[in-house]
């Protein structure tokens, strides 16, 4: 037998996933390949993507599921990741540069030339 709180928890898993399919569908439909690199810190999802030869860095914010910013990154190789670093997110953002972007809304807040590329693997 199931207990009445464990009953309402599936009840109240399928609903959320009910209206998620059907009002979040085109808010966060994503056309391209998902990479390896995704990053989940205080209520929302950081991932890469690639869509022909462009890569991004999409923001989803997780409570309500709203894509929060997007950017246009330099598509250096499939291993190429970004890193998480206090309120920031760092990224190879063109070609020879090094950007920091805020978490919250995705503006640059600053960048450096620099040969650095940032891997899979990278520990900098």
């Amino acid at each position: 037998m199931i207990g009445l709180s464990r009953l309402a928890k599936i009840f109240l898993s399928v609903g959320v996933l009910a209206v998620c399919s059907v009002s979040c569908t085109t808010e966060l439909n994503i056309t391209g390949k998902m990479s390896e690199n995704y990053i989940v810190s205080r209520g929302a999802l950081f991932l890469t993507y690639q869509n022909n030869n462009d890569r991004f860095i999409r923001a989803i914010g997780l409570d309500p599921l709203t894509t929060k910013w997007e950017k246009n990154i330099v598509n250096l190789s499939d291993d190429a990741v970004f890193r998480l670093y206090g309120d920031h997110i760092v990224s190879n953002c063109r070609s020879g540069e090094v950007c920091f972007f805020s978490r919250e809304n995705g503006n640059e807040t600053f960048s450096f030339p620099s040969s650095l590329k940032i891997k899979k693997g990278y520990k900098g």
